[in-house]
């Protein structure tokens, strides 16, 4: 019985010395920081790390630092020599470089080790290897490694969410950004590049995510009812410090069932060949049937289909013997609409006003050609006036008539002894008349006529 009471002693004094002993020479905690850390010049940048204490250091901690933390680089990529970028055991290895410009931003009692770098440069682009020195350790643990990457602009915010949806259905957006100082945090806007719809949108507000060996994120949300008539484009705008402004773009892609356009949907007849035109806007795309007098077209017919902007355009052609009534149909997944483009009244109609016009033009035509024969008549009894015959050898004179007188001679006649002077008078004898030639009367008459 004694025995086993001092086998049990020396069994927990074992127990505890080799607990001890392994508190003492414990190997240094392995970091767990990501493999890439953009960095914005002329900000700062933390590089996230976090390890997991154990129960020892836990306890020593409250009383004081238990974990180194060690920050190096090298200078190029073939050499083999590394400097130290920061350091909490030995502050006068840090290189010139960086002094003043590294320190611890986390807290080591509760597994953060992160580091921060300000004032950061193009030329701090480069990578390095981070490593903790448990409490009582000699040696440096394992490093990890990062690649800090410097640039003179921002990182893009990134919008998830749907990139398609359906008319009607109610969409959320979501807009993050990572950063890495988080004393200069940027700020999240969203703007309508197209289809404003303030009034049916709602904006959440910005939060603040920190996941597990990252750094922050700032994250914003967006929600409203997709419309295919707006066609929405969003644009998340982050906003630095400073005044610098990088965004991101989305168009949302709608689908919608067809619909008919009815302005630019229509018939025209053209003698006896009806040709008409159906425009669907649908997405996605529709497809097209006719109906004429109920049933399918005739083989005679016609039928092509173009699109252009998104609008789909169907043709049909063919000839009309009798009234017809013309139906557009537009079909797709979500949906159908139809379009009566032609009734059979209005084919009934133009066969009446038809007729109605060949009558009315020839009446007219023939009313032309009565007048026509009337004018050709009436101009063959118009007789030609030629100059004026004049009655001679009547002794009588007519006003307006050439006026002749003859010259008289006198003769000296020997007669019984004797001479005598013999005048031959032959003066006309001038008798005023008012009668009127018969020919003058005739001509009068054909004038009046």
């Amino acid at each position: 019985m004694l025995l086993v009471m001092c086998l049990d002693r020396m069994l927990l004094l074992c127990t505890v010395i080799f607990g001890f002993w392994r508190d003492t020479h414990a190997v240094s905690p392995v970091p767990s920081i990501p493999n890439r850390v953009p960095a914005l010049v002329g900000s700062c940048v933390v590089i996230p790390c976090s390890f997991t204490p154990s129960a020892s250091h836990s306890a020593l901690g409250r009383q004081g630092r238990v974990v180194g933390v060690r920050l190096r680089y090298k200078t190029s990529h073939i050499s083999i020599l590394q400097r130290t970028a920061f350091s909490t055991e030995d502050k006068s290895t840090v290189s010139r470089e960086f002094l003043g410009r590294t320190s611890l931003q986390g807290n080591t009692d509760d597994g953060d080790c992160s580091v921060m770098i300000d004032r950061v440069h193009l030329a701090d682009s480069n990578v390095y290897e981070l490593a903790l020195k448990g409490h009582g350790q000699n040696d440096w643990g394992n490093a990890s490694r990062v690649n800090i990457v410097a640039s003179e602009s921002p990182e893009l915010p990134v919008i998830s969410g749907v990139g398609a949806a359906t008319e009607g259905q109610m969409v959320s957006l979501n807009c993050s950004i990572s950063y890495s100082c988080p004393s200069q945090a940027p700020t999240l806007q969203w703007r309508w590049g197209r289809g404003i719809q303030e009034k049916s949108s709602e904006y959440g507000e910005p939060q603040v995510l920190q996941p597990q060996g990252q750094g922050p994120t700032l994250r914003t949300s967006l929600t409203f009812i997709a419309s295919y008539r707006i066609k929405p484009r969003m644009r998340c705008e982050a906003v630095y410090p400073g005044g610098r402004r990088v965004y991101t773009v989305k168009v949302l892609h709608v689908t919608y069932k067809p619909v008919i356009l009815q302005l630019s949907s229509y018939c025209v007849v053209k003698g006896l060949e009806v040709l008409c035109r159906c425009s669907v806007d649908s997405n996605p795309r529709p497809g097209v049937t006719w109906s004429v007098n109920g049933s399918v077209p005739p083989y005679s017919y016609n039928t092509s289909v173009g699109s252009e902007n998104g609008t789909l355009t169907a043709m049909l052609r063919g000839h009309m013997d009798t009234p017809l009534r013309i139906v557009c149909f537009a079909i797709n997944a979500l949906g159908n609409d139809s379009h009566t483009l032609l009734q059979a009244e209005d084919g009934s109609l133009l066969w009446k006003v038809i007729p109605a016009v060949c009558i009315s033009l020839a009446t007219f035509l023939l009313s032309l050609l009565l007048l026509f024969c009337c004018r050709k008549s009436s101009g063959k009894r118009v007789l030609t006036c030629r100059p004026p015959v004049y009655p001679g050898d009547m002794g009588i004179y007519q006003d307006r008539m050439p006026l002749y007188i003859n010259c008289t001679e006198v003769n000296n006649i020997y007669t019984n002894g004797s001479y005598q002077l013999v005048y031959q008078n032959c003066t006309p004898l001038f008798v005023r008349t008012k009668q009127v030639p018969v020919w003058v009367m005739f001509k009068r008459f054909l004038c009046c006529q």
